[in-house]
């Protein structure tokens, strides 16, 4: 586990992100949390700065533009970004959506939590990812 991971997530929930990422810095205050609101946005950041790479890329499937399965392939189509681990966090609780994932080189499926404590939880599972 890094003492200082930084970890990009990417998702339109707004309140999920803001529950996100204050959990990991309640959980390691020398996270650092970078947010996207669609795979497409996180996509050109990561191809315009790859000298800052993160140690983890949290995906919700659900997303505008470019949702987290298409964002998730060509991350494992790119020599530079295949290697960073990719978990999805999402609402779906369909079996074939997390077999899909799985499939395509995702490290770990969560279902979106319910409450602040999940999301403690959550986050120190990230946190051992990184």
């Amino acid at each position: 586990m890094k003492t200082d991971p930084t970890i990009f997530i990417a998702d339109d929930d707004e309140e999920d992100i803001t529950l996100l990422t204050n959990s990991l810095t309640d959980r390691n205050s020398m996270v650092t949390c970078m947010d996207f609101h669609n795979g497409l946005v996180l996509l050109n950041y990561l191809k315009t700065n790859t000298d800052s790479l993160p140690d983890l890329i949290v995906l919700d499937i659900n997303m505008p533009i470019k949702n987290g399965f298409l964002t998730l392939h060509e991350l494992k189509q790119d020599v530079l970004l295949q290697s960073i681990p990719v978990m999805m966090l999402t609402s779906s609780v369909r079996e074939e959506d997390e077999i899909r994932c799985q499939q395509l080189g995702c490290r770990n499926f969560f279902k979106k939590p319910g409450s602040l404590p999940g999301y403690i939880d959550l986050a120190e599972k990230m946190l051992l990812l990184c």
